[in-house]
């Protein structure tokens, strides 16, 4: 345990009915008695009136709430001090906890604590942050059941089948004379990788669902990209206009699709133009196109395709895309089946009425989706780390496979295990290095 004592404000700034300063450390209890508390129970929370340690005049009344360690969050004594969410008040009974003798946490330092006192491994602790993030009912049940240790499992199992694997040819080499029994140890690598190949796939599901993923609406001017944007958003977020041109700028909207939080970016409509404004326009629109995960190529199915859609529809082929066919209720002169459609998923809507809506959704989050599904365990690597974590043992394994069936020396293969080992090492928190912990807590909010 460390030997000194934080203090933060717990609670997100702003007013709000109750608001948390917490304490960890081996200080935590002393610093309540100065601040007017006086002697706490174990878990029996307690009426009080906060005080002024310098003073003794009086900040606040509310309740306070003692957790021994190591059965608490950091595996420290831990007083939580819950006063009115006023962020005047809760800054004074913060202030109050420093002149009494603690210090101001970093950012991530209460988790930074409980991984460091082993009430969490480090899988568990990057789920904390996930819980606090999410943004979607899937991202928080993922992150969830990361916090409950259902990662922790399949992450450990992989790096102690890697380390006995590791062991085995350690013996083999550094013991030759002690005629340690030689082993077909293909099947073992087979199956270690196999383990591998499932996380790091899942990881591309969890981090997926945590990130989310963008999608550019794009079509010529006046096709209904911004009613079908405000449609999708259910509420009147871009103007609509029936001049040609009205959206000179994109505009970028969350959305929940499916369970999948989504960015929405609103374009220009793309044509050629003289208007220099306008050109500045479509060349944005171009860009958000080229850096989006999916193209919604929004085309006014009332009227024939012209040269522009043609261009976009070019656009289309070569980018993951599907296509809207709007202002159905205009009646539809351009259909799924058109030959200039060939090859791209379109479907008919209404901007105007939401005919075709719910169907122009369910395909949006398909596509977005792809082949990556859930976890069985319902945990998943969530974060670019852990997914490069989990492709770098991937990969060490995969080659110490096909080295073994070459029959490559086994010291070269217990330099692939050593670097699978490492690379699992940093996903439970086992060969984290302080640069690592580092990187990861500074993203954490005080206080957490």
């Amino acid at each position: 345990m460390r030997e000194d004592t934080i203090a933060a404000i717990a609670t997100a700034p702003g007013e709000g009915a109750i608001g948390v300063v917490r304490i960890s450390g081996p200080g935590a209890t002393g610093i309540a008695k100065r601040i007017g508390l006086g002697s706490l129970r174990d878990r029996r929370a307690r009426f009080a009136h906060f005080r002024d340690p310098a003073s003794g005049a009086a900040l606040d009344e509310g309740i306070a709430l003692l957790m021994r360690g190591p059965r608490s969050y950091t595996g420290e004594d831990v007083v939580e001090l819950q006063g009115h969410g006023g962020s005047r008040v809760l800054r004074r009974l913060f202030e109050a906890t420093l002149c009494a003798g603690a210090r101001a946490a970093e950012p991530g330092e209460f988790t930074l604590r409980a991984f460091l006192n082993g009430r969490l491994d480090l899988a568990q602790a990057e789920a904390v942050l996930a819980l606090v993030q999410a943004r979607t009912d899937v991202a928080a049940d993922l992150a969830l059941a990361g916090l409950q240790g259902k990662l922790t499992g399949p992450l450990r199992a992989a790096r102690t089948a890697a380390l006995e694997l590791l062991a085995y040819l350690s013996a083999r080499a550094d013991f030759p004379d002690e005629d340690v029994p030689l082993r077909d140890i293909g099947p073992e690598l087979a199956a270690l990788g196999d383990r591998l190949e499932r996380l790091a796939a899942e990881a591309e599901y969890g981090l997926l669902q945590r990130e989310g993923a963008s999608i550019a609406i794009v079509g010529r001017p006046n096709a209904g990209k911004s009613s079908l944007l405000n449609r999708l958003l259910r509420q009147d977020r871009a103007i609509v206009t029936p001049v040609p041109g009205t959206t000179r700028d994109t505009l970028e909207e969350t959305a929940n699709l499916g369970g999948l939080r989504v960015v929405l970016t609103d374009t220009a409509g793309i044509r050629e133009t003289t208007d220099a404004v306008e050109r500045l326009g479509v060349e944005r629109s171009r860009a958000a196109a080229a850096a989006s995960d999916l193209l919604l190529l929004v085309i006014d199915a009332s009227t024939p395709l012209n040269d522009d859609d043609r261009s976009l529809l070019a656009l289309a082929a070569s980018a993951p895309s599907i296509a809207a066919l709007n202002k159905l209720d205009l009646g539809a002169l351009v259909a799924p089946g058109a030959p200039e459609l060939d090859g791209i998923c379109a479907l008919p809507v209404s901007a105007l009425t939401g005919e075709g809506l719910d169907a122009l959704e369910r395909e949006l989050h398909r596509a977005i989706i792809g082949e990556r599904r859930p976890p069985a365990s319902g945990a998943a690597l969530s974060t670019l780390r852990q997914r490069d974590a989990a492709r770098r043992a991937l990969t060490s394994v995969r080659a110490a496979c096909e080295g073994f069936a070459a029959g490559a020396p086994e010291d070269l293969l217990s330099v692939d295990l050593a670097a699978a080992v490492r690379a699992l090492g940093e996903l439970t928190g086992e060969d984290a290095t302080e640069d690592l912990l580092d990187t990861i807590f500074t993203r954490f909010c005080i206080g957490k």
